[in-house]
């Protein structure tokens, strides 16, 4: 910025200080010709101390002391003219705290060329504004994008500054925060904060200052985080132990019970989902389509054997269905387990908590009349309560297939340690009742079985990685 002088030169006096004819005093004529010397050198405070002495001489008259006030307002012009010089190249250099200090003292400047208050003011605003705007600059550029964010705004509030200026600064922060949201959804996607790193990156794509080359790239991560967030399925951890496997009281495949202990595992949290299933697959043979968080169903034991296996060649991870005591031990709660008869409570009549089995809304003739789980068919994953190690729908919703083979007798001679039914029988299991039936199917020990080439709009599976 150049800021020329404000000064009226017709209300200036030259800048040889001659006196006049009149000051013959020697006191008066002693100290202006030593004021005029100080000036000529540019002392212009000693001028000025100079000349206030020879108004004080004793036998100064009123014409002496009015010539005497012009050559001190001729100090204080010289001086204003210096110090609105000194700002003005403070200001230049970008030096802003030196200029406004020069600023001030041209705004004190006894001198009535420069009582322009107007002007000083929104010079000194001018320079605030570049001193806050320098420091959002400088943060901008070492990356610290929130910390420019509030100098940029500390600027915007500013008195003075034009219109145009402004709105620089507002580009500026909307630049930062989009560098600054960009910069987090980084640093999430690279903890494996999938879910996190996608709103930051959406905040970018709505954010003003994007370009279409960033909206590239930043879709292009989206995807990457959404298909990780996909392929990543969640899963519970369930602590090995010891606990009874099946049921004294129930059909005869479900007897006897008997001890059985397991190792540790992780199950997932959820049934598989459509949308996992087409990520993996590339397709959707579901029936209930248009509900990506569905479970999937319409699958067979063969194909999800195959889903698993490019799952896991995807992922670098061993995952594989449950056996029927692993699926029954997660179902029953492990070893926070309340012995349940349903997965989460004993409870009939509350079971519509719990899980989606054939209640009100159903249409077949075994419907549970007097509860009302919400939907008429299948639900999207998670719905219900969980049970006691937060695991959902293993009551209800869909079947899920598990790795053994099906034996009636099978609980007579099953082994105490890690069981799975390997001999080679027609059907294979899948356990936890579905929407489709009544809420005793839905009991933690119920167990059923089909061909594993056999499909059906209530058959899904969940799936299970060891520790």
């Amino acid at each position: 910025m150049k800021i020329g002088l404000l000064i009226l030169l017709a209300l200036c006096f030259p800048f040889t200080l001659s006196y006049s004819q009149s000051l013959t005093d020697p006191c008066v004529k002693a100290f202006c010709d030593k004021g005029n010397q100080e000036f000529n050198q540019g002392n212009y405070n000693s001028a000025i101390e100079k000349f206030k002495n020879a108004k004080a001489c004793p036998l100064a008259t009123e014409d002496n002391k009015r010539e005497i006030d012009n050559k001190i307002t001729q100090c204080y012009i010289a001086i204003g003219e210096n110090d609105l010089r000194r700002a003005n190249l403070a200001y230049e250099n970008d030096e802003y705290d030196l200029a406004i200090e020069y600023y001030k003292k041209v705004q004190k400047n006894p001198s009535s060329a420069y009582k322009l208050t107007d002007e000083m003011e929104d010079n000194i605003a001018r320079c605030w504004f570049g001193k806050v705007t320098q420091k959002a600059y400088q943060a901008k550029n070492q990356k610290q994008y929130e910390t420019a964010i509030t100098f940029f705004s500390e600027a915007l509030k500013i008195n003075r500054i034009q219109a145009y200026e402004q709105a620089k600064v507002r580009t500026q922060i909307n630049e930062c925060q989009k560098l600054s949201d960009y910069q987090s959804g980084i640093q999430e996607q690279q903890k494996g904060s999938c879910e996190e790193a996608v709103k930051y990156y959406q905040m970018v794509l709505e954010n003003p200052a994007v370009t279409s080359n960033e909206q590239i790239s930043i879709n292009q991560r989206i995807k990457e985080c959404e298909e990780k967030m996909i392929l990543d399925i969640e899963m519970v951890y369930v602590e090995g132990g010891t606990f009874e496997m099946g049921s004294n009281d129930g059909n005869d495949d479900e007897k006897p019970a008997h001890k059985v202990t397991l190792n540790s595992f992780y199950i997932g949290k959820y049934e598989v989902t459509q949308k996992q299933w087409q990520a993996i697959m590339g397709n959707n043979p579901s029936f209930f389509l248009g509900c990506d968080n569905c479970p999937i169903e319409e699958v067979s034991w063969d194909d999800v054997q195959e889903f698993i296996r490019k799952l896991n060649q995807k992922t670098g991870k061993m995952t594989r269905l449950p056996t029927e005591a692993e699926w029954e031990y997660a179902a029953r709660g492990g070893n926070n387990s309340q012995e349940y008869k349903f997965a989460g409570t004993s409870n009939y009549n509350e079971l519509h908590k719990y899980a989606n089995f054939c209640d009100m809304n159903c249409e077949n003739s075994w419907k549970t009349v007097n509860q009302n789980d919400g939907y008429r068919n299948i639900a999207p994953v998670g719905e219900y309560l969980p049970n006691e190690l937060g695991i959902y729908d293993m009551s209800g919703n869909v079947w899920e297939w598990c790795s053994d083979f099906y034996s009636l007798d099978y609980y007579s001679n099953s082994p105490r340690y890690n069981p799975e039914n390997n001999t080679n029988a027609p059907g294979r299991v899948y356990r936890g009742g579905s929407w489709f039936l009544d809420l005793g199917q839905c009991q933690v020990v119920n167990r059923n079985y089909w061909l594993p080439n056999y499909r059906s709009n209530n058959l899904g599976f969940r799936l299970l990685r060891k520790e």
